[in-house]
This record gives C-alpha cells, structure tokens and sequence, in this order.
C-alpha cells in the first residue's frame, strides 16, 4: 500500500488554520483559577475515567482549560495530550470540526517537537475522525492513515501503540469490508497476533488488545483466522488469570463461549458465558456486555431445544440491554458502534421464537397472549432501529406497549395493524385489530407462509426468462428497482404484463393473499414493515380482481405502532408551504415546485391562513422565525432532502444552504404552538432513497419534529404528475365532509390518478412513489 507522507495527510487540517488563528485572537481568554495546576491534571485522568462509564459530557470546558494551562506553562507533552483528549472528546461527540481543529493543534506540536510517536498518535486519531464520519465527508482514507501511523509507531519501537493501530486497522477493514479477501486478510491477522505477542506492557493494555484482536478473528467467517481469535482471547484470560476483576478477563470468557457456541460446542460455550456472567457482575465497567452473554445463552439454549429455558434468558438478555442503551451511544464512537453485536436481532430471535411457541399451543388464551409478545419484541425492535440509526435512545422514548388498553387507542375497528416479517425458513403476517361486536376487544392473529409456498411462488418466476430470483430479499430488489425506473418507450404493455406484473403479483402472493380474507372489509390498513419491506410501496402490490392494493384499503406505514399518536384530520389548518424551485448546487430543479406552488394560493384552509416561502425567501431563518410566531396544521416542505446516516449528511436544501434535519427539528419542537402538528409533506427528489435507513430517517423526522404524520417520497418524483397528486391530495384534506383521515385521502387521490390516467402514465413510477407514514 503506498504510504502518504504525514504533512501531504494532514494537509486538510491546514485549512483550519485560519478559523483557528480567528478564534485565538477573537475569542476571550478562559480564566486559570488558583488550583489550575492540580484540576488540569485531574481533567485529563477524569476524562478518560468517565469516558468508559459513557459519561462524556461536561468535560469540554476542563480539557479546554487544560489546554491553555499547560500551554502558558510550555508544558508541551501535557499541552499534548490534553489537546488529544479534546480531539477525542469531540470524536464521540460526533463535532467533527471542533476535532479537525484540535487535531491541527496536536499535529503542530508534534511538528515543532519532530517526534515520531506524537505524531503517530495524531494520525491514529485522525483515522479514528475520518472513520467516524460519512465516506463521502471524509477528508482521506482512514485505512491509508492507519498506516502511516504505524510506520511512524515503529520507528520508536513503541509495540503497544504498533498493536493498538494494526487492531485499528482490522477494525477499519472489517467495517469498511475491504478485508473480503483471504490471501490478504490472514497475513494481516498473523502480523497484528506476532505485535500482541512482543507486548511487555502492563497485563490491562496487554489483555485488552488481545480481546480486542479476538473479537475481531472469531467474526471473520475463515476457520484458520478464528483459532488465531482463540488462541488471542486464551492468552488474555492467562494473562490476566490473577486479575479476574479486570474487564477484559470477562471479555475473554464471553467471547471464547460465543466462538464456542458458533462451532457448537455448547457445553464448553455454555460453561464460558456463565464464567463471563459472573465477572461481569463484579465488573460495573464492563455491564455493558451482560445482556449480551444472556442473549448467547438463550440461543445455546434453542439449539439444545429448551424453549422455555431460552425465552427465561431472552427475556434477562432485554431486561439488562434496556438501561445500557443509552451508555452503549456514549462508550462507543459510531464506528465502534458498527462492531456491536445487531441488537435488533435480539428482538427478532426472540419474536421468532414466541411465534412459533403461538403456532404450537392450542389455548387461544394462551396463544393471543404469545402472540401478543412477539408483537411487542418487533416493536421493540423497530425502536431500536430507530434509535440506532438517531444514535439516540430517547428518539423512542415516547413509545408505548401494545395491550389491551393502548391498542384499543390506536386503532378502530375501521383499522387493522399488519406486520409481515420475513424470517429464514418462513414468512410470518402477523395482523392486530380490534373486535367489531364490541369494539375495544382487541384480537390477533398469524399467518405462516411457508419456505416451501415461497419457493413454489418463486419457481413461477424462475420459468420466465431474466427471472434468476432465489430469495424473498431478491425479489424485493427487483421490485424496488423495476418501480424506480422511468418509464420510456420500452415500459409499453408488453413491459408491464411480463416483467412488472409478475414481480408484483408474487409479493402479493406472498404478503397480501395469504390473509386477505381477515382484512377484507376493513378501511385502513396500518403497516408495520421491517428490514427490506419497508422500501416498497404496498399501495402498488397488484392482486385480485380489483388491481393493485391501493384500491382495496387506505394504507399508512409506521415505524413503530406505539409511536403513533391519534390525531382528528386537520386539528389546526393554517398551511406553511416551503420550497425550491431553482437549481441548488449539484442538486437539479424541481419543476413542480412553482406548479404546485401557483396551485396551493388559492385553496382555502377554512380562511384560517396560509404562508410561502419560495426560492430566495425559503432560508433558515425564515422558517425558524415563522415557526416561532405563528401556529401551523399543515407544513409542506418542497425541496431536496438528504438522509444520511451522520447528522452532516441529513439535510433539506434551502437557498444557498443547507437546513440540518435536526436543526429543522428543533424549529418544529419550539414553535409557538407546543402541540404535534397535523401533516408534514417532504416532497422532492431523493427525500427517502429506497433503502430502510432513509426510511427510518423519514420517519425519525417526523417523531422528533412532533409531527403526527410525514408524507414522503420514496424515489425521485416527477414534476407534473407530483403537482397534480398533491393539488389532489390538499382538496381531499379540505373535503372534511365526506372524508376523515388522511389515509383515505391519499388512497382517493391515488385512485383518482390511475382512474384519470392511461398507458404509461399509470405506471406506479408516477403515482406510488409517496408513502404516508404516522397517524392517519
């Protein structure tokens, strides 16, 4: 690998300089107090204390005057390290710029002072930074930096900092998956296991890199690399034999039971994570992990066919992983966080499990029961997920258990809840409702599709030419990418009849026919997707006689049912409207933008008012100023938007500048008008790109701007027929006479569309490209 020279990738850095020098010459000294000396050391030790108990915040202002202490006493190796434990405090904290400053600062001591190790040091955390971030935000590659850190570390010879970077530089490559290849990827596992040999540091430094080493080999999927793992956590356990109040000593029994557990040795597996239990529980540091050995458990437990013994541990595994969570986000920077085991998967092994418990039992009383716990672990796990992605435990605080008393809350008997989960040997259409003889009974239900029926639909498909589909997921992408794809003169009838129907039809099949029987006759239609599913309109699924899905119920997606707060259709109607009409950057015009604009002036929100801001008007500050005098029931925001998965990359476009979403979502919790709005329509090119992520992103804004419903796009949106769905969808709002939910608005103003429409107008690339998600 061609290595870069420390100036050439620090070069970024430089372009701070200025910003830094403005701050040094305009912003006010921070006052030394009398016991400066004796706190500036304390900070730095506080700093790192606390950091591994996920308490981050409230150390800025003493690291920054530890900084400036140390500096008027020219002491720099102390002026060093405090600065680069500001740059790691600004890591976690996910501040980006704030930590390319202070990194600019080490690097120029580290300069002056031409000292090989402080500047490997600067460059493992300036990887650490680059790592942290966006790919397409980073300044260079962190694998590229790694390794120019490690060619400094050894020219002082110093092994430990040489292991902390090669365990780094695994790390990187194990999340960036740029490690897929065997020939190179077990010389580079030999060499970081050779350096954790050579260390003659302290046991703790010693075992941790082990540990970590060995968390890193036993997920690798080659068997060669995973002893390698193996013999890396036995060694920590010798290492720190007489020092069992270590973490890492209970890190190292946890991980072997887990790689003990993957080759299915499960008394050996069974043995270690009862030892790690049990040194976690005198570890409060390592808590962290604890439900995480109950959670092996429980799965050694399915594989020794203990059902009952699995779901005892299951439900420890949760019960500890709950009060954890929110510690999980502060000990670990995001890109730690990649490494972790999928929590959410906790909650799906778990539904799973209580499913099929359901299926089995023959007392309805006892199945409803069953049945209504898996109900609760999926939204369980749609919460974390959301939680997840916001890297945010309190984005679901507000989430409320489904029983007998809150369902009845949510839904009518008008409305049915339905959550398809697609599991390895089986699709399960779990649906939750309300009794009509008495409306407030609530009821469920599950509905197994089996792996056999989905192979049989998906052989159908394979006799057609071009259909090589082999799984569920894959045939979700094909949809995904057929219904994104514009319409040209090839999207004729013979298209939609051999490649489109078909694809649609075996969805349908799968997902909607098996229980069409139990939600006929009911309105509304609640989705509660997960994973793949949550990237496909269901309004566009193509089944019986009437056509796609659309015309049969109303349909809205949630997040998480629990999440919704029932909302009357148009509490407040005073109408905000914000767009862009104009080309912005690298972002296109949109064209509709003026069309709708122009056709939303004269509609009449019940006289209570309405607000503009378009093109050069439609400015933060606006849109802050407006939302904090005035209340709104409606806000349409009609311009590009961006969901990433760090808070840099999730932005709306406004005029010459971007409006962060959680900017945005701030002016929306503070305005005047403290009360959820009604209706918040994202309408452009890219709101959500067709993966569950922007989904998620989507649906986060919503919840945390106190919106009970978002309208968002799921693919590029076309300019006329987007103008024409939305002037449609506001006269619908506005007919409050014959129509009470938004839901069945839009469904009216889909169906109005393809009844109005013909030939490739009625393409779903026109018209199923919004989803509806919230309260309806």
């Amino acid at each position: 690998m061609k290595l870069i020279s420390f100036a050439c990738i620090m070069i970024a850095l430089a372009a701070f300089s200025s910003i830094i020098q403005a701050q040094n010459s305009c912003s006010p000294p921070i006052e030394i107090t009398q016991n400066q000396a004796v706190e500036s050391e304390e900070a730095l030790e506080q700093y790192y204390r606390d950091r591994e108990r996920g308490l981050l915040y409230g150390h800025e202002e003493s690291l920054k005057k530890a900084v400036q202490y140390f500096r008027e006493k020219f002491n720099k190796e102390k002026e060093f390290q405090s600065l680069n434990a500001l740059a790691d405090y600004y890591i976690f904290t996910k501040q980006v710029r704030d930590s390319r400053i202070a990194l600019l600062k080490s690097r120029t001591l580290a300069e002056e002072e031409n000292n090989p190790e402080w500047q490997a040091i600067v460059l493992m955390l300036w990887a650490n930074l680059e790592l942290s971030v966006e790919t397409s935000d980073r300044l260079s590659n962190p694998i590229d930096i790694y390794q120019q850190a490690l060619t400094r570390s050894k020219q002082v010879n110093n092994v430990l900092l040489e292991a902390q970077i090669e365990n780094n530089i695994l790390q990187a490559k194990f999340i960036t998956n740029a490690n897929n290849n065997l020939k190179t990827s077990k010389p580079d596992f030999e060499s970081v296991w050779n350096t954790i040999q050579r260390l003659q540091d302290s046991k703790t430094d010693t075992a941790k890199q082990a540990v970590k080493f060995g968390f890193l080999a036993i997920n690798h999927r080659d068997s060669e690399i995973q002893f390698l793992g193996e013999k890396a956590l036995k060694f920590a356990k010798d290492v720190l034999k007489d020092k069992p109040e270590d973490e890492s000593y209970a890190y190292a029994h946890g991980y072997l039971g887990v790689l003990y557990l993957k080759q299915h040795k499960l008394n050996k597996a069974k043995t270690l994570l009862n030892e790690a239990i049990f040194f976690t529980r005198q570890q409060n540091k390592s808590i962290t992990l604890l439900y995480y050995w109950y959670w092996q458990l429980a799965k050694l437990h399915i594989e020794q066919g203990d059902t009952e013994q699995a779901k005892h541990f299951y439900n420890i595994a949760i019960k500890y992983l709950k009060p954890v969570r929110r510690a999980m986000f502060n000990i670990f920077p995001s890109y730690q966080l990649k490494m972790l085991p999928k929590d959410d998967d906790l909650f799906k092994e778990y539904a799973d499990l209580l499913l099929k418990q359901a299926e089995k039992q023959t007392d309805r009383e006892e199945q409803q029961k069953l049945l209504l716990a898996a109900l609760n672990a999926i939204e369980q796990l749609k919460s974390t997920k959301l939680q997840n992605y916001f890297e945010d435990e309190c984005v679901a605080d507000l989430s409320n258990e489904i029983n007998a008393k809150t369902l009845p809350t949510i839904l009518s008997t008008d409305s049915i809840a339905f959550y398809p989960i697609i599991f390895e040997d089986r699709i399960v259409l779990l649906l939750a409702g309300i009794s009509k003889q008495d409306g407030k009974s609530i009821y469920l239900s599950q509905t197994i599709v089996s792996k056999q029926q989905i192979q049989d639909e998906l052989g159908k498909l394979a006799k057609r030419p071009g259909f090589d589909i082999r799984s569920v997921d894959m045939l979700l992408e094909k949809f995904g990418k057929m219904l994104k794809e514009k319409p040209n003169s090839t999207h004729g009838q013979i298209w939609f009849f051999s490649k489109y129907l078909p694809v649609s039809k075996a969805l349908y099949q799968l997902l909607i026919e098996p229980i069409f029987n139990k939600i006929s006759g009911i309105s509304i239609l609640v989705i509660v997707p997960n994973e793949k599913l949550s990237t496909i309109p269901f309004a566009a699924l193509y089944g019986r006689g009437e056509g796609e899905l659309i015309r049969t119920h109303a349909i809205v997606s949630a997040i998480n049912l629990g999440l919704i707060e029932p909302s009357k259709l148009l509490i407040n109607n005073k109408f905000l409207f914000g767009g862009l009409s104009e080309k912005q950057g690298n972002y296109m015009p949109l064209g509709y933008v003026k069309l709708l604009h122009n056709a939303l002036k004269n509609k009449q929100f019940y006289g209570m008012g309405k607000r503009s801001f378009l093109n050069q008007n439609f400015i933060q500050d606006n849109l802050r100023n407006t939302l904090s005098a005035q209340k709104y029931g409606i806000i349409h925001i009609a311009t590009h938007a961006e969901f990433g998965s760090t808070l840099s990359s999730r932005f709306l476009v406004a005029y010459q500048d971007n409006i962060l979403m959680d900017k945005f979502e701030a002016m929306m919790r503070n305005k005047i008008d403290k009360k959820p709005i009604n209706l918040l329509v994202l309408s452009a090119c890219n709101t959500a790109t067709s993966d569950e992520n922007a989904m998620l992103g989507l649906a986060g804004v919503a919840i945390k701007a106190r919106a009970s419903s978002v309208l968002g796009s799921l693919w590029e949106v076309q300019a006329k027929e987007t103008a024409e769905l939305m002037e449609n969808f506001y006269d619908n709002l506005l007919d409050n006479k014959t129509i009470n939910s938004k839901a069945v608005a839009w469904q009216q103003t889909q169906v109005k569309y393809l009844n109005n429409n013909t030939g490739l107008q009625k393409n779903p690339y026109y018209w199923a490209g919004f989803i509806l998600i919230g309260s309806w």
